[in-house]
């Protein structure tokens, strides 16, 4: 595993474990992702094609602004682009 790929699983060990590992709208514990709560204005296009570290600075970054739940793929879905 490369370091780059390490401090990516590392971080996204890290932001589950401050947030809590269950999905905020039901509870579920499995198949858990993270979800921007107030989308900012760039196209979605840019954020698919963001390396693993940059990813993860994002969410760290609207970890830190308060700005990032976690949610089960389910909820993610049903959310879609809509604020929780």
């Amino acid at each position: 595993m490369s370091r780059q790929t390490a401090y990516y699983h590392r971080m996204r060990l890290f932001l589950f474990k401050a947030m809590g590992r269950a999905c905020k709208h039901c509870g579920a514990k499995e198949k858990l992702t993270f979800d921007i709560i107030t989308p900012d204005p760039q196209p979605k296009s840019h954020h698919g094609k963001m390396s693993q570290t940059s990813r993860v600075s994002y969410y760290m970054n609207n970890y830190l602004a308060d700005n990032l739940q976690v949610l089960c793929d389910a909820c993610n879905t049903r959310k879609g682009g809509h604020n929780a």
